[in-house]
């Protein structure tokens, strides 16, 4: 049997209870999120510019004209790439996460106060 608990905002789904996401806590997780997203792709495009691929363009490393790069096979680029957009975006999630609850409680705060004035 399938009921929504007003009360509590969860929806009962036989003895399975699932809390009920609010506009507050979608628009948190989207912008968490997005803001994550972004810098997991800078992340990539900053490996980028210090790591080279070895391949058939630039002889397998041997003549390859990128200065100040290092080059590495694309298993062992694809596996630095995976590990550190992870971790970062991972991290990076969490502080937004923390730091959007606080910006939407202030703003709660404020048009409290503006509606009062």
């Amino acid at each position: 049997m399938v009921s929504f608990d007003k009360e509590n905002a969860r929806l009962v789904i036989g003895s399975l209870i699932i809390p009920y996401p609010t506009k507050q806590r979608l628009l948190q997780d989207l912008i968490a999120n997005a803001i994550s997203y972004g810098i997991a792709i800078l992340v990539s495009g900053i490996l980028h510019r210090f790591f080279a691929v070895k391949s058939f363009r630039n002889l397998w490393g041997i003549m390859g004209k990128k200065k100040g790069k290092v080059f590495i096979d694309s298993e062992t680029y694809a596996w630095i790439d995976w590990t550190l957009t992870f971790i970062i975006g991972l991290f990076v999630f969490t502080i937004m996460e923390h730091v959007m609850e606080h910006v939407i409680e202030w703003y709660k705060r404020e048009k409290e106060k503006q509606k009062d004035s």
